[in-house]
């Protein structure tokens, strides 16, 4: 996990981090552009905070019936209802995208998946194409897209909360960006 998501964990009542019992020790800090080899599989740590403040998303190999592929996890997808977080997460994405252009991923994983998500692997047939593989350029405009879409969700649901310290006048729309 990264510091900051560490010294979150610390700070905070359990029920707030989602964890029972707290991790009294962590081997590694992630860090921004750290890559981390477990087995043969290298690891790129790319750090997306607005979910989180310690938030990290990861870029990796993997392979189809020995086609190398590269796989992208944007590593939240819950969005905090605050200005600071809202924006962070956006830029995030965008941050985020950067990297995965470069990589060329074009398999969008979750980071939370669900038994249901990998129910078309299950039934695949020989020679079909893997349905997880959506190409780079999916990769952006689906996979990412979805996250850029919880964003706007935030934005339009007018439960957005102002910047600390900033009052918005009485029956005025939530900021927009």
């Amino acid at each position: 996990m990264s510091l900051i998501w560490w010294n979150f964990l610390q700070t905070v009542p359990l029920e707030a981090g989602y964890i029972n019992p707290r991790p009294q020790k962590v081997d590694i800090y992630m860090t921004d552009g750290m890559k981390i080899k477990v087995g043969k599989t290298t690891f790129q740590i790319v750090a997306t905070p607005g979910h989180s403040a310690g938030c990290v998303s990861f870029i990796f190999p993997v392979t189809d019936r020995g086609k190398a592929r590269m796989a992208g996890v944007m590593g939240g997808t819950g969005v905090w209802s605050t200005q600071q977080e809202t924006r962070l997460y956006k830029a995030s994405i965008e941050y985020f995208k950067a990297f995965t252009t470069v990589a060329k991923c074009d398999v969008g994983l979750g980071v939370h998946s669900l038994e249901s998500d990998f129910a078309a692997v299950r039934v695949r047939k020989p020679g079909e194409a893997h349905p997880l593989v959506i190409g780079t350029a999916k990769f952006d405009t689906v996979y990412l897209q979805k996250y850029r879409d919880l964003y706007q969700y935030v934005l339009d649901s007018g439960k957005m909360q102002p910047y600390p310290g900033v009052v918005a006048p009485p029956g005025s729309a939530p900021a927009r960006q």
